[in-house]
């Protein structure tokens, strides 16, 4: 039981990992579905300004695309780890 919690975590770091480093669609952020819009007329150069007070007011969240982000994620980790497992033990 505790790691799949310890995959839940980790899921939760690779979408967030994900808005700071995969490239932007326009102003959305977020992969495979947008939880982030910024509205803005800044650019923003950096994608942790996001998460910074001064862009905070004009930046939107969507935390149902967000949670169903990191339960793709979750369960393709899940299932990778599971795949491994199995190779693992035929190889022995």
């Amino acid at each position: 039981m505790m790691k799949y919690k310890n995959f839940f975590i980790l899921s939760i770091i690779t979408s967030i990992g994900i808005v700071l480093f995969f490239p932007t669609y326009g102003k959305s952020y977020g992969f495979p579905f947008s939880w982030i819009t910024y509205h803005g007329s800044d650019e923003i150069t950096n994608h942790l300004l996001l998460f910074s007070l001064l862009f905070l007011p004009t930046t939107e969240f969507h935390l149902s695309a967000w949670l169903l982000d990191v339960f793709i994620i979750y369960f393709f980790l899940i299932g990778a780890y599971k795949l491994l497992r199995k190779l693992e033990g035929e190889t022995l």
